[in-house]
């Protein structure tokens, strides 16, 4: 079925298929079934979809700094796109180590297809690192986080935030149930980013803000949680007060993703100093 997914517009496609092989050819007969079920119902699903929403909506421009070298940045970004509709349903399921899977194989696909032309530079050198970050990831809900960063950061101009400092994260990392919380958030982005990309701006800022308030009930009131609480009330009284559901979710976003890298860098604990250095 790969070989019949030829041509760079069913990239994702032929990712999703190919790690799904790989996987299967790693498991017992009855687990492998599932793994190329999976992949099956994904592409279906996906197939249905595209048909469904028609062309991609364009609400935000591309990144410039991604683009302007690169005249394959619209195709990169529809690849990029279906990716989110692929992965939609292995993100509802709990499948995050799938998805991480998938999405590696995407990266190496669309990095591989760069390289042969010797075009997009800028976009082959962002593929590169996520890659080598990915690789070295401890779990594939981590793997899915630092590459689906990537992937949006590609897509969307304004997608990247500033980081942390790294004291900072370390703090907010600490929080009680810090994996379970870093769950929720990854689920929620992987349900949010289809109905941003279809249009439906709004439709992700009220699931983001939902996520946001139940992670907020469900976290204790103490010192320990209070920097990661501070975070998520703020951004989200700063999303209720925009008038713009396209800015709310990325409001919204930008503190999952301040979350999701405070979770991985207490998963990777490094001596880190609240003190900058001196040059």
């Amino acid at each position: 079925m790969t070989e019949d997914l030829h041509g760079e517009a069913h990239t994702a496609l032929r990712a999703r298929l190919a790690s799904a092989l790989r996987r299967a050819n790693a498991r017992d007969v009855g687990r492998a079934a599932w793994e190329l079920r999976w992949a099956f119902d994904d592409v279906l699903f996906v197939a249905a979809e595209l048909e469904r929403r028609g062309s991609r909506k364009e609400l935000i421009p591309p990144p410039a700094a991604y683009a302007a070298d690169c005249p394959e940045h619209a195709a990169i970004a529809g690849d990029l796109d279906v990716a989110v509709l692929v992965a939609a349903r292995r993100y509802a399921s709990g499948h995050l180590d799938i998805v991480g899977d998938f999405y590696f194989a995407l990266a190496d696909l669309v990095l591989a297809r760069l390289s042969a032309k010797g075009t997009c530079g800028q976009v082959a050198r962002r593929l590169e690192r996520a890659l080598a970050d990915a690789d070295a990831a401890h779990s594939g809900a981590e793997k899915a986080v630092l590459l689906g960063a990537a992937f949006d950061e590609l897509r969307f101009e304004g997608a990247r935030a500033e980081a942390l400092p790294p004291a900072e994260s370390m703090v907010i990392g600490a929080c009680e149930g810090i994996e379970e919380i870093a769950e929720q958030i990854v689920k929620a982005i992987g349900a949010g980013a289809p109905a941003y990309n279809s249009g439906d701006a709004e439709g992700c800022a009220r699931l983001y803000a939902q996520t946001a308030e139940r992670i907020l009930t469900q976290v204790k009131n103490n010192a320990r949680n209070a920097p990661l609480r501070q975070l998520l009330a703020r951004s989200l009284e700063a999303a209720k007060a925009d008038a713009s559901p396209d800015s709310a979710a990325w409001t919204l976003r930008h503190a999952f993703d301040a979350v999701l890298e405070a979770w991985q860098v207490a998963s990777h604990p490094q001596p880190v100093s609240a003190v900058p250095r001196r040059s």
